[in-house]
């Protein structure tokens, strides 16, 4: 998976962990942003060949593929989920 489909995928694994399903044995995860809020300054420092981070508001603001989720909702932000898996 690339571009939001890894962040879907991480949040649908967890889903199935929290119920006591079954996992993929692996994933593989391209080019995506665990943290949609570019809350890291240092974001700005990644050189991404498919996804600039520079133009992320387009497709988390105008293009509404979060649904209104705060930008910092695990859902969409990976990065934010607890450790409580």
């Amino acid at each position: 998976a690339d571009s939001a489909g890894p962040s879907l995928a991480m949040a649908a694994v967890r889903e199935l962990i929290l119920a006591g399903k079954p996992v993929p044995a692996s994933m593989v995860l391209l080019s995506f942003t665990p943290d949609a809020s570019l809350s890291n300054p240092a974001i700005l420092d990644i050189k991404d060949p498919i996804i600039d981070v520079r133009n992320l508001d387009f497709y988390t603001d105008e293009n509404h593929w979060s649904d209104g989720l705060d930008a910092k909702d695990p859902l969409v932000s990976p990065l934010f989920f607890s450790d409580e898996v």
